[in-house]
């Protein structure tokens, strides 16, 4: 690859289009992916990835319709908002009770649900 430092901006684009060459080559759509950090870092010709560039690249990516989220195995994972339109959306009207009663009980209601 390239020496070329590129921008938040045409980073953005190269993410969104290796979704769509991957999607071409194996004749599907692809709404979602992740990359390492180090190939970040050889997309935009970086020699480090900084909190800041992260965070102009989540804005551009969000002007083009996708979104970044970084996990916790150093990987970059990428998903077009629109796919969220399906999602269901949850309010807060079923926790009311364990609110109310506070951390103790939000405590044993995880461990009795949650943690099995």
């Amino acid at each position: 690859m390239s020496n070329h430092r590129l921008s938040a901006s045409h980073t953005a684009k190269l993410i969104v289009l290796n979704a769509y060459f991957y999607g071409q080559e194996k004749d599907k759509h692809i709404s979602r992916y992740k990359i390492s950090k180090n190939t970040l870092r050889a997309m935009s010709g970086r020699s480090s990835i900084r909190a800041s560039f992260l965070s102009e690249l989540d804005y551009e990516l969000a002007e083009l319709g996708w979104m970044l989220v970084e996990n916790h195995d150093d990987d970059l994972c990428f998903m077009v908002m629109a796919t969220t339109g399906n999602w269901a959306k949850l309010s807060s009207r079923r926790l009311s009770t364990l609110i109310d009663e506070g951390a103790d009980s939000i405590d044993e209601a995880y461990e009795n649900h949650i943690e099995l």
